[in-house]
């Protein structure tokens, strides 16, 4: 039985664009910039021939895609050694608040995940290695006229609410392709020493990938700027924290009640967030009322979450193809950070090569 098209009615489209930081679908999401009225020939306020530093460290422009609301994020398209697709990111090296201009804490962020995704990736080697091919590669960053611009590579010029939004998610394989791309970028991540903090549909990009089974999506996970550091022990051990860094729609109970928590959990459950909408069609809550979905998040606990529509969604296959993903998408939503699996086991869940343990906590849950 084909998988129904994920087209969206105009009120589920309201909730879910609500929740979009872009206007435009050719910028790699997160960025929070817009292309309303960009001249894709002038980039940071000069032509782009004028911007000479860029081609020391071997970044060709080809065009500017969008700029925020206060001019501390510009970003770009180009080529990174004359053969790699690349998207240049800049950031103001200081912003204004009030009277003073400080530091840009958020390029303080973005820096951080920048050089700890270029150590891993160096690291990388085997299974590890295919993980990180979910993550926007670093190539290169550089200072010129007042910004620190980094070099990623270029992703697709679509996400994943895109797709959503177009009902082109024509397949259960489709979902769980993607689902599966975006835990191995998490796991990536945090084996680098990262929290996204910021996982959602507008950050996951998606290019077309043709392999000998035919062409199949490619989810990569984007936007660095709210990432901080996985802090461990000298055991190895996660240090509990808390941070309320995101998108409030993909937070999940702990953050919301600033409890402190392994902040790797956070990324799993804005995961799953993630796949109820490819699923569902909807977020686990209405959240045009900000407050009312922090509450009805934060209650979940007790109250526990609307599960109907993913069984109902699901229901059309059969149970071989809709049972590890109701039981995955379970183990991401775990309400207790305590309990909610790691993005390896719950990827395991999905795979349906979890340990015994792990798979019959899933399965109890979607039995409840």
């Amino acid at each position: 039985m084909p998988y129904c098209k994920l087209t969206l009615v105009a009120a589920l489209k309201a909730t879910l664009i609500a929740s979009c930081a872009l206007t435009a679908s050719a910028i790699p999401a997160g960025t929070s910039t817009h292309s309303s009225d960009v001249d894709p020939g002038i980039f940071l306020g000069q032509p782009l021939e004028k911007l000479t530093d860029f081609r020391k460290y071997g970044v060709s422009l080809a065009s500017a895609l969008g700029i925020n609301d206060d001019h501390t994020i510009e970003v770009a398209r180009g080529t990174y050694n004359k053969k790699y697709e690349a998207f240049i990111k800049c950031m103001a090296l200081v912003v204004n608040k009030g009277e003073y201009r400080i530091p840009n804490g958020n390029l303080e962020n973005e820096e951080f995940a920048f050089q700890a995704l270029m150590d891993a990736g160096h690291r990388a080697k085997g299974a590890w290695k295919k993980s990180a091919d979910h993550v926007s590669r670093p190539y290169v960053s550089l200072d010129t006229m007042g910004r620190r611009c980094f070099v990623y590579s270029y992703d697709g010029h679509e996400d994943v609410l895109d797709y959503i939004e177009q009902g082109r998610l024509d397949s259960i394989a489709d979902v769980k392709t993607i689902a599966r791309g975006v835990l191995r970028g998490i796991m990536f991540l945090h084996s680098a020493g990262i929290v996204h903090n910021d996982i959602k549909l507008e950050n996951v990009m998606l290019s077309t990938v043709y392999t000998t089974n035919g062409i199949r999506l490619k989810p990569t996970l984007v936007d660095f700027d709210l990432a901080s550091p996985l802090r461990r022990d000298g055991n190895g051990v996660v240090i509990p924290d808390h941070n309320l860094r995101g998108s409030p729609p993909y937070m999940p109970p702990e953050a919301l009640t600033m409890t402190a928590a392994d902040l790797s959990k956070k990324d799993v459950w804005a995961a799953g967030i993630v796949v109820y909408a490819m699923v569902a069609n909807s977020f686990i809550f209405d959240h045009r009322d900000e407050n009312k979905y922090k509450i009805a998040v934060m209650n979940s606990k007790v109250n526990g979450l609307p599960w109907s529509p993913i069984r109902s969604a699901l229901s059309q296959y059969p149970k071989a193809q809709g049972w590890p993903l109701e039981a995955a998408l379970y183990a991401m939503l775990t309400t207790l950070p305590q309990n909610r699996p790691s993005a390896q086991t719950c990827l395991a869940i999905l795979n349906g090569q979890a340990h015994s343990d792990a798979w019959r906590a899933a399965c109890r849950s979607i039995g409840d």
